[in-house]
């Protein structure tokens, strides 16, 4: 993140570690049941591009966000899932700079904080990568969502180089220590797989 290089879409597991939440190219957020072998949508097709998303450390919840980009304006909405109901809440769009300037749809992260009182939120400007770290132009922003004030403000301080706090909740490794979560891209969607320590691949879905 320090260099610009933001993370790549990947499959986040519930700390169950009998579902998993992953986005597609198309905007939908959804939930695999490993024992139903079924898919729950949690957020259906448009322009939000969730990439990372974030499940709450302390409630039921899973984070993403959808914000746009452009050379005088940056905008940010904070979006949060129940997982016993899956109902969506979204908070207020946030717009920085010129509010009647040009924004695209840009792909977003989400991080929580570990005490659960705050969302890191990284996302992208669409395009060529400047050069990295030689660069001064900003390849992607920084915001803070307060989930108790539920206020969005930028992060204009240097961004995080490593949001450790969240190594538990994004990473692709099964939460039970059995193995870890594969995602092969395919012409027809994401293909996932459970890859045991010895190597072997169990389709999934």
């Amino acid at each position: 993140l320090a260099s610009g290089c933001g993370p790549a879409s990947q499959p986040v597991w519930n700390k169950d570690s009998r579902s998993f939440f992953y986005t597609q190219a198309d905007g939908s957020m959804l939930q695999y049941d490993l024992d139903k072998g079924a898919t729950r949508v949690l957020l259906t097709p448009g322009r939000q591009q969730p990439r990372q998303i974030a499940i709450s450390p302390k409630l039921r919840l899973v984070a993403f966000a959808q914000s746009a980009f452009g050379a005088e304006s940056r905008a940010v909405q904070v979006g949060l899932a129940s997982l016993p109901d899956g109902s969506v809440n979204w908070s207020n769009l946030e717009v920085w700079g010129d509010s009647k300037a040009q924004r695209d749809v840009s792909a977003a992260s989400c991080y929580w904080c570990p005490t659960g009182q705050r969302i890191l939120i990284w996302y992208q400007q669409d395009g060529a990568i400047p050069g990295l770290i030689q660069s001064a132009t900003p390849f992607g922003q920084f915001a803070v969502y307060d989930v108790k004030s539920r206020k969005l403000s930028e992060l204009t301080t240097a961004p995080p180089a490593v949001i450790l706090g969240q190594v538990t909740h994004v990473s692709p490794l099964c939460p039970d220590g059995s193995g870890f979560l594969a995602m092969k891209l395919a012409d027809r969607g994401p293909k996932f797989f459970f890859v045991s320590w010895d190597g072997w691949e169990y389709p999934l879905v």
